[in-house]
């Protein structure tokens, strides 16, 4: 759901909409605002991708207390003889190194890469963000 209303809230901001304003076609405006026809169409996707999201997180929590309130218990019993289809690993997970060699030749080597992935990903948001920028200053009559 919340997939969908980002898509159609991107979508209606191509198309120049204004997102943080309650009233999109201005009615008192001394100006007057048209947007593309097809921003009538992307608006009804808008709020049923809302309705979805709005379902998933009343489930989730739903699914959660009813979880808690009436659920199985977790022991030891249950996953030994593997009643309850729980993962041998929940109850008893495998001891981690804290240190060692291991540990020291991990820290030594650092994250190699991890500079340049986010220098690529600030490139992209520059651009994205001026391209978006140019975008809206030529859709937007304004001024």
């Amino acid at each position: 759901g919340i997939t969908i209303m980002s898509i159609a809230k991107i979508y209606m901001g191509i198309f120049g909409v204004p997102r943080r304003h309650w009233d999109i076609t201005m009615s008192n405006a001394p100006f007057s605002v048209d947007f593309h026809p097809v921003v009538d169409l992307i608006q009804p996707i808008f709020g049923l991708g809302g309705l979805l999201a709005a379902t998933g997180g009343l489930a989730f929590v739903l699914i959660a207390v009813a979880t808690v309130f009436f659920g199985k218990p977790m022991n030891k019993e249950a996953i030994d003889n593997k009643l309850s289809g729980i993962p041998q690993g929940i109850l008893n997970p495998p001891k981690h190194i804290q240190s060692g060699p291991e540990v020291e030749a991990i820290h030594k080597k650092g994250a190699p890469g991890t500079v340049v992935l986010v220098g690529i990903f600030f490139i992209c948001f520059v651009v994205y963000f001026f391209i978006n920028w140019k975008i809206l200053a030529f859709l937007w009559k304004v001024g």
